[in-house]
């Protein structure tokens, strides 16, 4: 059956000189490309799931990497992408980002990171505590709702003084203070920062309430920490410069790749984010005149990212060589000033069927009435694989221009796993076998064991929160039930008290 779509062409000539990657064909078959200048400026993809996102996603991926314009970094939470990609570029132009340990002549290695490394300034360690609040704020399977100012003391104060207080920081590390009411004690006692140590240390005093205070943070931070599967690239111990050297070379294809069977979809995606940071701040720290490389992070499902993250993206990245290139499925979940900081940075928009909502967001805050009202209908109209691409450049508005996507070529076979464990070796360190952080504390190792069943099965989890004039230790909603969790080892032969609590 044939389906009639309206379709706008509106200044197209600098779509149709051939460009940094090709987008599809018209609806009458002339070849869309990206403009070469589109590249100077970060760039917006939105569509519905299934629309063709990711095949415009293949095509600036390819056509950035053949053509050598610059690094891509790809956050791809299905990683069907990456695995392509994986299969069709040459394999040394590759550091694929896994926490798979490879073994080659009884040799065991893994790439060994730690999300902590900062270039020893005082910005450095607040960009860095700064991103890790922003990322346990947003993500509620974390957050659980019980967010306020003690959590935002920890990470945001006492986080920042670790940092530059220990001389090999680490999540680990940290973790380990702070779990420990006497290594807590030690510490402060050293701090640099005597008005923190000071507060801290009457806190500490009291090993009841130190617990109390700090069990929060020891709740968000322990499932990431003690997760043997992706240890390494959050507190390695044995890292090494071959990413930062890999950056600097330039026109290399940086995968973030994971068994997701491994680990839930909230710790897949703070863990991508950690290493996110990691990246930004390698970058950050380079010499950008001597090593002038370009950096394309493209991140799929943007939507996920907290809004102080994708904001300092987009504000901070292009004095980097940053440039980002977002695809999402909606704006209209992301807040006013999200909004606003995307539409004012970014100057390569493509569009797929999109929502009534969405529609007329994008089209009210690009284009002049009344042109927006018929930009917004045809937004909502299109049909699978049907875009609009428009480019804001400094001789003025490129587009709108309507087109289609081509569908991908069929690869040879997938190599992805062979090109993984290939990076693993010729990057990776020599594993250094140590067992990773566990709390001893017979309670908090039973109460930890339970939360952690409890995400794990996508059940929301809350912390210390007052009911009655008690704070028990912890509670969660299940079917409409909300359900106590106190856990006991001590009274277990008064059952009277028991009952009280």
């Amino acid at each position: 059956m044939y389906r009639h779509e309206d379709s706008v062409a509106i200044r197209p000539k600098a779509f149709f000189t051939e460009g940094s990657a090709l987008l599809g064909r018209t609806f009458s078959g002339h070849k869309v490309y990206l403009p070469d200048e589109a590249l100077d400026s970060h760039i917006l993809i939105l569509g519905k799931t299934g629309m063709g996102k990711s095949t415009v996603l293949n095509s600036l991926c390819e056509g950035i990497i053949s053509r050598k314009l610059g690094n891509v970094i790809l956050i791809d939470p299905h990683e069907t992408l990456s695995r392509r990609l994986l299969s069709v570029f040459e394999s040394e132009r590759i550091y694929a980002v896994s926490p798979s340990t490879e073994i080659l002549e009884n040799v065991s290695k893994s790439l060994q990171f730690n999300v902590l490394s900062n270039n020893g300034t005082s910005e450095s360690r607040e960009v860095i505590s700064g991103w890790i609040r922003d990322l346990f704020f947003h993500e509620e399977a974390f957050s659980g709702g019980t967010w306020g100012p003690r959590l935002e003391v920890v990470f945001r104060v006492l986080l920042t003084g670790y940092m530059d207080d220990v001389e090999s920081p680490s999540l680990e590390g940290f973790l380990q203070i702070v779990a420990d009411t006497e290594k807590m004690k030690g510490y402060l006692k050293k701090s640099k920062n005597k008005v923190v140590s000071e507060y801290f240390r009457d806190l500490a005093v009291n090993h009841k309430s130190w617990t109390e205070y700090i069990g929060s943070t020891v709740n968000k931070l322990l499932p990431i920490v003690t997760n043997s599967a992706i240890h390494n690239l959050i507190s390695g111990e044995n890292q090494n410069d071959s990413l930062k050297t890999f950056l600097k070379d330039g026109s290399g294809f940086v995968p973030i790749v994971m068994d997701r069977s491994s680990m839930s979809e909230e710790t897949y995606r703070m863990v991508s984010i950690m290493l996110l940071s990691f990246i930004f701040n390698i970058i950050r720290s380079a010499d950008y005149s001597t090593y002038p490389t370009r950096h394309y992070v493209i991140i799929d499902e943007a939507q996920s990212l907290p809004a102080g993250i994708i904001m300092r993206l987009l504000n901070e990245g292009r004095k980097y060589g940053i440039r980002l290139i977002l695809s999402t499925q909606h704006l209209k979940g992301l807040s006013l000033e999200v909004t606003r900081s995307v539409m004012a940075n970014t100057g390569t928009f493509i569009s797929f069927s999109l929502s009534g909502d969405d529609a007329q967001i994008l089209s009210d805050n690009v284009f002049p009435f009344p042109v927006n009202r018929r930009i917004s209908e045809i937004m909502k109209a299109q049909g699978r694989h049907s875009a609009l691409v428009w480019n804001l450049s400094s001789y003025g508005q490129n587009g709108p221009l309507s087109f289609r996507t081509q569908p991908l070529d069929d690869i040879p076979e997938d190599i992805s796993r062979e090109v993984i464990r290939n990076s693993i070796l010729k990057y990776g360190s020599v594993n250094i076998e140590k067992a990773v952080f566990q709390r001893s504390d017979l309670h908090q190792g039973i109460l930890e064991k339970f939360r952690d069943f409890i995400i794990k099965n996508d059940i929301k989890w809350q912390d210390s929160r007052m009911l009655s004039g008690h704070i028990p230790d912890g509670m969660f909603l299940h079917r409409g039930t909300e359900y106590i969790v106190e856990v006991e080892n001590s009274d277990l032969s008064h059952k009277f008290r028991l009952l009280q609590k």
